[in-house]
């Protein structure tokens, strides 16, 4: 479906962010963070911006619960209030998946069209994308958006709706403070809302068990820039659902922590499942034929 093409793209900097990049370029910040220093500044810059936001934001109404707040604007509280559900369904079982506990609050904002969500977030009006994570702040298209935007039927909403699947990169980057490449960053995504709600973003061009696959080297070094999307999303889906079955229900959980940490990624994967990355690659995708 259309919608699942939106659902995973990554979320650009809006012009009056300026300053959040001109901070990130000032610490040297990474994406893969590692020392107590980069991690303790690279919360800082996230709670920074999550301030922002919500300074932004501050004109608009908000309803919230004990582990989120909604920010709707007018005329949408129906909308902000299913979100809060939906939210706060798959939280117990998305912070038990990943062993992430976050504290205070997490911010979700609700737009009512695709323009204003793609405004808000630096992107052409035109782009067909219902929801983004970046450092803090869950961005998502509302109900009544999707179904006039993308013809999604209203009540589809929990299944097609962004809100599982930006939830898992929220708490990922919580768990992690950005300690990974980009496939598992999306594969964590497509994976906790496949356990939330049997999603999985399926087209005639990514079937895992024909065809050539993207290597290892091409989904950690290029994976936004690869041409066919959802062949990459889906192995990211695919070895994380490796990851999280091999060494029982706790391996996964363990991983992030030792990500949190600071540890590289690579070490990560070697010190907690015995094996350099590569390997363990190669071994999904031998499993795959004989699945």
């Amino acid at each position: 479906m259309t919608v699942l093409t939106t659902r995973t793209t990554h979320r650009r900097v809006h012009s009056h962010r300026w300053w959040v990049a001109l901070v990130v370029l000032i610490l040297g910040a990474s994406i893969w963070v590692r020392t107590p220093i980069e991690r303790l500044l690279y919360g800082a810059y996230r709670q920074g911006l999550i301030w922002q936001t919500e300074w932004h934001l501050s004109g608009d109404h908000q309803v919230g619960a004990p582990h989120f707040v909604v920010y709707y604007p007018p005329g949408h509280r129906n909308g902000a209030e299913e979100i809060l559900q939906l939210a706060s369904r798959a939280y117990s079982g998305e912070i038990t998946n990943l062993g992430i506990h976050p504290q205070g609050r997490l911010v979700i904002a609700l737009y009512s069209t695709q323009a204003a969500l793609n405004r808000a977030v630096g992107l052409s009006p035109h782009q067909n994308n219902i929801g983004f994570y970046w450092h803090g702040v869950i961005d998502v298209l509302g109900p009544n958006g999707l179904s006039h935007s993308l013809g999604v039927a209203h009540n589809s909403y929990p299944v097609d709706g962004p809100v599982p699947h930006e939830l898992g990169h929220a708490l990922l980057n919580l768990g992690a403070d950005g300690n990974y490449p980009a496939w598992f960053n999306e594969g964590i995504a497509q994976w906790e809302d496949y356990q939330q709600t049997g999603y999985q973003w399926l087209t005639p061009h990514n079937y895992l068990g024909r065809g050539p696959l993207y290597s290892y080297r091409a989904l950690s070094h290029h994976f936004y820039q690869l041409p066919h999307q959802s062949l990459a999303y889906r192995e990211g889906f695919g070895l994380v659902g490796y990851l999280a079955h091999l060494g029982g229900a706790n391996t996964l959980p363990a991983f992030i922590q030792v990500l949190g940490e600071g540890t590289s990624f690579n070490t990560a994967v070697r010190t907690t499942y015995g094996a350099p990355i590569q390997i363990v690659f190669a071994r999904w995708q031998k499993s795959l034929h004989h699945a």
